[in-house]
């Protein structure tokens, strides 16, 4: 039998992992199980970590190191015109410009940031995004999006409608068994036994900054929190944030982490006594759901990717500082109830996940 190939960018896959590779690693072992008559090609800029996915080839542009856009159309566009795959799949929602034409399209749009919260991304990374994922949807043999919301923000920017919503799903390490982990955890990282949790590449699309200045004014009201944990690698224009990690750390009420090892994630929301979200912007945002599934409650900001993945089972905030303290205030003080989410209303079937991104993709081939 003669398979057929779907070719993917995966140069989110890096060793470091993040929202979007966490994110196709996941929906691509569930289509392996599923997807017969077809052998999939990862492509990426760089080296990737895909241990747990036996059987994918991997491709890797040589030379290594050319990034987003420009790396598609001189290395990525290049190579489908030479393999030739069926189908292709743009998981970080753009496609190559230069491509074959009878291949077909696949595009998942994460978000559009760069149109409602352009001001928080780079300033080449906004302008690739507002001249190419436009384009990606107008050209797509199909779409998919993570989120209802992020539906409904294709629908009203590009007069586009999606094929299918395909919500992210998240690891069976996050659950009531991780528990079990937080006390290794907990001594690994030499944590105090309450803190506040927060995740988050260092960028002000997390809104990071707003909330360490609300963990510093209640400081300054002598208000007694457990201290704000910030779990997260280094990202752009993280001057501010640095500067007010640094007063936070002096006060005693800040502790950063750096990049945490999936390994210890589950254990590290464990040992949380609450997760705090205060993005200005999300696509849908996997770490309240991951929080959750390991039974810890959660404070968002308050926008609708976030009011959507936490099921409605969240306090929501105004991503302000003084938004976040009242709320932070309010939750301490007793007179705002957190609320936890039962298990039940979480939908994390990998296996559905994989059916649903399989009938968008197989009318293709």
């Amino acid at each position: 039998m003669i398979l057929k190939t779907i070719a993917i960018d995966a140069a989110a896959l890096a060793p470091r992992r993040t929202g979007i590779g966490n994110y196709l690693v996941n929906l691509v072992k569930g289509l392996l199980e599923i997807a017969d008559g077809v052998h999939f090609v990862f492509y990426s800029n760089a080296p990737v970590l895909v241990d747990d996915l036996p059987g994918v080839v991997v491709r890797v542009s040589q030379p290594v190191g050319r990034r987003g856009p420009y790396w598609q159309n001189t290395q990525l566009g290049p190579a489908l015109i030479a393999d030739r795959p069926a189908v292709f799949w743009g998981v970080n929602g753009l496609l190559p410009i230069v491509r074959p034409r009878t291949m077909r399209t696949v595009v998942t749009v994460m978000d559009l940031v760069y149109h409602f919260a352009g001001e928080t991304t780079p300033p080449i990374s906004r302008l690739s995004r507002r001249l190419l994922q436009p384009y990606a949807v107008r050209a797509a043999d199909r779409i998919t999006t993570i989120s209802d919301a992020t539906a409904a923000d294709v629908l009203a920017v590009y007069g586009r409608s999606c094929d299918a919503v395909i919500r992210p799903v998240v690891n069976q390490a996050y659950g009531p068994s991780a528990a079990a982990d937080r006390a290794r955890v907990i001594a690994k990282h030499n944590l105090p036994r309450d803190y506040l949790l927060t995740l988050g590449t260092l960028e002000p699309r997390k809104n990071l900054v707003e909330l360490v200045r609300a963990i510093l004014l209640l400081a300054g009201r002598n208000i007694t929190l457990p201290p704000l944990v910030i779990a997260g690698g280094r990202g752009w224009s993280d001057g501010a944030l640095t500067r007010a990690i640094e007063e936070g750390e002096a006060a005693g009420v800040v502790r950063r982490l750096g990049f945490v090892d999936d390994a210890d994630m589950p254990g590290l929301y464990a040992g949380a006594c609450l997760f705090l979200l205060a993005s200005r912007y999300e696509g849908f945002g996997m770490p309240v759901v991951e929080a959750q599934l390991c039974g810890i409650p959660v404070a968002v900001s308050d926008i609708p990717s976030l009011r959507e993945s936490s099921g409605g089972y969240a306090i929501f905030f105004a991503p302000t500082a003084e938004g976040i303290a009242d709320c932070l205030a309010g939750i301490f003080a007793g007179t705002t109830a957190t609320v936890s989410r039962p298990l039940a209303t979480i939908d994390n079937d990998p296996n559905d996940a994989a059916r649903r991104m399989w009938s968008v993709i197989q009318p293709l081939l």
